[in-house]
């Protein structure tokens, strides 16, 4: 197992993304801590942990807010241990064409999407060179992030971001032995998503951008975490791995 003993954290781990992620790092043998606004979702993902021999521990937290991300990890630190993996994946995408789209949907996107991946990924971080411990990041950005999407402005600009934090905070964090590095995503099957993926039409528009000819599936996300959280990528830190069936090859 590949990260046997470790301790990870997955935020917005109750469902999707979040869900397929901690169920991946569970089953590498780490011990997963699983913080969502949404409880109940977050205690259905620890469930299915244990349910296949693995360990979890839910939290609610709202991981926006500085006060409640430094206590949210010094529960975490308490009833579980120091952290060796973050998964910064907690997100949010709201469709709104740019001239409709106001300033609370602006807010809530840089919110969650980012400011989000700031406050974690900096307390974590501080943790980790308190105590002289290397330790792995990983923030989940999107394709979003490097191309134009219609409908998705503020989502595009706050995932460049993500995306800009990673490779910078990696830069910062590399002479601590700390790896910084990002998942990009194409469109994944969630039920944020699904709405979307099921409709006829615009699963054919989807489809006739992805040359791999289907739309991932949140276990997609899993085999990235899982090699970016251990040591088998020890020399990677301010990368980008994109899974998007190859969408942006194009």
């Amino acid at each position: 197992m590949r990260l046997k003993g470790k301790v990870a954290v997955v935020t917005g781990g109750g469902s999707g993304n979040g869900r397929g992620i901690s169920l991946g790092l569970a089953r590498e043998g780490a011990m997963v801590a699983v913080p969502d606004l949404n409880l109940t979702g977050a205690q259905e993902t620890c469930r299915l942990i244990r349910r296949a021999g693995g360990k979890a521990q839910a939290y609610q937290a709202d991981v926006t807010a500085k006060d409640a991300v430094q206590a949210l990890f010094q529960q975490i630190k308490t009833e579980l241990g120091e952290v060796d993996v973050l998964v910064n994946n907690v997100g949010v995408a709201l469709f709104s064409p740019f001239l409709e789209t106001t300033e609370e949907t602006w807010q809530i996107t840089v919110d969650v999407n980012l400011k989000s991946t700031f406050l974690c990924t900096q307390t974590v971080a501080a943790a980790m060179i308190a105590r002289g411990h290397k330790g792995s990041i990983v923030n989940i950005a999107s394709i979003a992030g490097f191309i134009g999407m219609r409908g998705l402005a503020h989502y595009a600009a706050v995932k460049a971001g993500v995306i800009l934090l990673t490779k910078s905070a990696a830069l910062e964090l590399a002479p601590h032995g700390i790896r910084v590095n990002a998942i990009a995503p194409g469109i994944i099957h969630t039920p944020a998503t699904h709405g979307r993926v099921t409709d006829p039409d615009r699963l054919k528009l989807y489809l006739s951008n992805i040359p791999l000819g289907r739309v991932g599936d949140p276990e997609d996300l899993a085999g990235a975490a899982v090699y970016l959280g251990s040591e088998e990528s020890s020399y990677a830190t301010g990368t980008v791995i994109t899974l998007d069936g190859g969408w942006i090859a194009q």
